[in-house]
Order: structure tokens, then C-alpha cells, then sequence
């Protein structure tokens, strides 16, 4: 199973590319249609407290690992991706939330640390052309 990061924005064309969509934002993307499937995992969601902290990343990295992060039980996760995509026929997902990629993003963090587990790397989607 492959496992990668990306943003809402490009969502429909992750989706036309084969990836399982999985938002780990605290809000829904309201812009995009209702019928792109995206299944929400809000465990991996930053807290509005921690998302205050957007301009203070090591702060936020800290606070995500200690708050959030510490609290997931990796191998489940791993399983409960694994099965979202065989629902769905599908081999990859695409780890998604707001940020551009050359910003800071807690799912930068979520992709370093579940790759760290896994012994994957975890990457960003690069779209082919």
C-alpha cells in the first residue's frame, strides 16, 4: 500500500489519478463537490489551539506530537488506511488538508511520524502531466 500527502485543492485530480482521498483536516473542504469521496480521519486533525500556532512551527510540531500524535495508535491507522483503499479497490491514499506543499503543514508532520513507524517513506503527490 503506498501512503502519500497532498491538499484539497488538487483533490480531484489525485481522485482521477486512483488515489483513496483521506482528509486529516478539522474542517471539511467546503469547495469541493459533494460527489468526490473523501473519507475523514479527525484523529490526525491539529486542535484550534494547536492550528493558532501556525506561526511558531516548532511549537506546533511539539504540541501536534505531544497532543495529537501521541495518542493514535500507528498500527491501526495503518490498517484502518489499508482497508479505507480496498473498500474503495484501490492500492494508494493520499493524506489531505489545506496547505499549499511549500507551506507548513501538519501533514507534513503526520507523513514524517507515520513514516518513521512504518519504515515508508511518505511523500507528497507529485501529479503527472
Amino acid at each position: 500500500m503506498q501512503i502519500a500527502t497532498g491538499y484539497f485543492a488538487k483533490a480531484k485530480s489525485y481522485a482521477k489519478e486512483g488515489w483513496t482521498l483521506i482528509s486529516i483536516a478539522l474542517k471539511d473542504a467546503w469547495f469541493l463537490p459533494n460527489d468526490l469521496k473523501i473519507t475523514a480521519i479527525k484523529e490526525l486533525a491539529p486542535t484550534p489551539e494547536i492550528l493558532s500556532l501556525k506561526d511558531n512551527p516548532e511549537e506546533y510540531e511539539e504540541r501536534f506530537r505531544d497532543e495529537v500524535l501521541s495518542k493514535v495508535d500507528w498500527c491501526n491507522l495503518y490498517s484502518k488506511l489499508c482497508a479505507i483503499a480496498r473498500a474503495e479497490g484501490k492500492e494508494k491514499v493520499v493524506l489531505l488538508c489545506y496547505e499549499s506543499p511549500e507551506k507548513f503543514c501538519h501533514r507534513h508532520i503526520v507523513a514524517k511520524w507515520l513514516g518513521e513507524k512504518t519504515s515508508v517513506p511518505i511523500k507528497e503527490v507529485v501529479l503527472q502531466s
